[in-house]
């Protein structure tokens, strides 16, 4: 994994802490918003991850 990869999921464990957070305190729509969020970087990252997979694989072929 690359290190702005790493950052990046650091940066998606923060934002569903912070929905979780929100959600015990009671503000649940906010808590969810930042869930949603987490949710849409998480994609994302997923996304680029399998693409660069998807490069890899057809390079070696």
């Amino acid at each position: 994994m690359k290190p702005d990869e790493l950052e990046r999921l650091y940066s998606v464990s923060a934002q569903l802490k912070k929905g979780i957070e929100h959600i015990k305190t009671g503000r649940v729509d906010v808590g969810r918003t930042w869930i949603e969020e987490a949710a849409r970087s998480l994609n994302i990252l997923l996304r680029i991850a399998e693409a660069e997979s998807g490069k890899e694989q057809s390079g070696n072929e």
